[in-house]
């Protein structure tokens, strides 16, 4: 048995189902993925989930006022509700981006750079980190690496 929460008690039978109802194209082209970057292959729940919102719904532009920007509007602040939810942020803005590299991007051009600032970074960071730096020099700040040390993160 697996702890899947505090209150939660998960048995193992669990993930060998969820295997088999989320993610049997491992087993049917014998494939097993391991991505530490945090990525993760597609449920096929999410597939077939997300095709029954775009097949019973008219979404339209949700910057616009007709019914079908309304409901796309709807289900935009409905995520971002749950999201901040979900985090107990409700002191927080959820801005949603294509993908981490545009997160960081605006982190970047939104940050108060001056000619004063000091930006740190770990010498082995994702190039989408890096690019920060880029935003830091055009505003006459620097930026130092720090070295990452694995001596003593196991002690």
């Amino acid at each position: 048995m697996r702890r899947r929460s505090p209150t939660v008690l998960v048995d193992d039978n669990f993930f060998e189902q969820l295997r088999r109802d989320e993610y049997d194209n491992l087993d049917k082209h014998q494939q097993v993925y391991l991505d530490y970057t945090g990525g993760n292959l597609c449920p096929r729940s999410l597939v077939f989930n997300h095709q029954r919102l775009l097949l019973e719904n008219i979404l339209g532009n949700p910057h616009s006022s007709n019914p079908t920007s309304q409901r796309s509007t709807y289900l935009i602040e409905s995520a971002r509700s749950k999201v901040l939810e979900f985090f107990n942020a409700q002191d927080y803005t959820c801005v949603f981006t294509p993908n981490a590299s545009a997160a960081l991007k605006i982190v970047g051009e939104s940050y108060p750079f001056d000619e004063t600032s000091t930006l740190l970074l770990l010498c082995d960071n994702h190039n989408s980190v890096n690019g920060i730096r880029e935003f830091c020099s055009q505003r006459g700040g620097i930026t130092k690496y720090f070295p990452v040390q694995l001596s003593g993160l196991a002690d």
